[in-house]
């Protein structure tokens, strides 16, 4: 299990972006320090969830750390 030394966690909605597209914006919460991003895009089903976090991840060696969650 990952352990975070802070307790800043980004939790993404991409209903939330204003249309802008979701890993450009995640990238910058990592540029200025987030030290992990969770996935928690609660329509999408298991397989798209998944296909999403391997396109973010594979758009940049930043987002690394990023973290897939699906459900409450």
């Amino acid at each position: 299990m990952l352990t975070l030394s802070s307790r800043l966690l980004v939790v993404t909605d991409r209903h939330q972006t204003k249309g802008r597209p979701l890993v450009p914006l995640l990238q910058r919460a990592l540029a200025v320090g987030a030290p992990a991003i969770q996935l928690r895009e609660r329509d999408l089903s298991v397989r798209d969830l998944l296909f999403s976090s391997v396109n973010a991840i594979s758009r940049s060696e930043n987002l690394s750390r990023l973290l897939g969650r699906c459900g409450p």
